[in-house]
């Protein structure tokens, strides 16, 4: 897998949305704290996550949430913050 990551937020709905691989098939877990976590359907390895509720409740919690998201998709933490620090303005 590789370390990069791909982040787009939709501000309408306050959602970002992290990918390793974009367009890749997917199916989803939902996880605790509004995180909808994305798995590869042929492999099951993990390829994304959605954060619902994304400046409302995490803007005090990225820290949490960038641990979460490096945990999942097993990336460097460095790399997890890059995807969200942007965001959180």
């Amino acid at each position: 897998m590789s370390d990069g990551l791909i982040a787009t937020y939709d501000s309408r709905a306050d959602v970002l949305y992290i990918t390793t691989r974009p367009g890749v098939p997917g199916r989803s877990k939902h996880g605790q704290f509004g995180l909808v976590l994305r798995y590869d359907i042929g492999t099951d390895e993990p390829i994304g996550v959605t954060v619902v509720d994304f400046t409302e409740f995490w803007r005090y919690r990225a820290d949490q949430l960038i641990d979460e998201i490096a945990a999942h998709l097993h990336t460097p933490r460095q790399i997890a913050y890059e995807a969200v620090h942007k965001y959180l303005h």
